[in-house]
């Protein structure tokens, strides 16, 4: 749990400058660092059977979230001005942006092994080993996160659209440490 509240610690801002620098040095080299995936394997990524495409039309209805993951939030955050909502359990957390029923899904940070993510038909969760979905593909990317604790991060991106998917990991023992989504529009 130490290890995905420092995750967790990760903003909005020090995400999309990590993502800046990786496209920068990725533009000169000709590499990316991304695991691309296409739009429809994105979407379909699933949060205890709930996909990112459901989870997007929920406009941060605690109500719908609660019997969606049959489990209890609580509003921890809630911006004055109506923009920014964050959804809370000991298991998960849901952030949503905008106005009314233009709610965005933002960010989800999974805190738990018993939230189960589902991508490209394989099952993780924080504990288990990113190894049967690195071998989905041909050249899996990974970048050094954090050296002290011998962490990577797989990032997944859909083919246009800036939205990823970060999975942190142990380099030695390929087990997930944390999981983290980003919608930034």
């Amino acid at each position: 749990m130490e290890i995905l509240s420092n995750l967790n610690v990760i903003n909005m801002k020090t995400f999309l400058a990590v993502i800046l620098f990786t496209s920068f040095s990725s533009s000169l080299t000709a590499q990316t660092n991304f695991n691309t995936i296409s739009s429809v394997q994105f979407s379909n990524i699933a949060f205890d059977e709930n996909t990112l495409d459901e989870l997007m039309i929920l406009n941060g209805n605690v109500e719908e979230l609660e019997a969606k993951f049959d489990i209890d939030f609580k509003e921890t955050a809630n911006d004055p001005t109506g923009e920014a909502r964050t959804f809370e359990s000991s298991l998960i957390q849901l952030d949503y942006f905008g106005f009314g029923a233009n709610n965005s899904l933002s960010n989800v940070t999974v805190f738990s092994n018993q939230i189960l993510i589902s991508i490209m038909g394989e099952i993780i969760n924080i504990g288990s080993s990113i190894r049967p979905l690195s071998e989905k593909f041909s050249d899996f990317e990974s970048i050094d996160y954090d050296n002290n604790e011998n962490l990577r991060i797989a990032i997944f991106k859909p083919v246009k659209n800036d939205s990823y998917l970060m999975i942190y990991f142990n380099a030695t023992s390929n087990n997930i440490k944390g999981v983290y989504f980003i919608n930034p529009t």
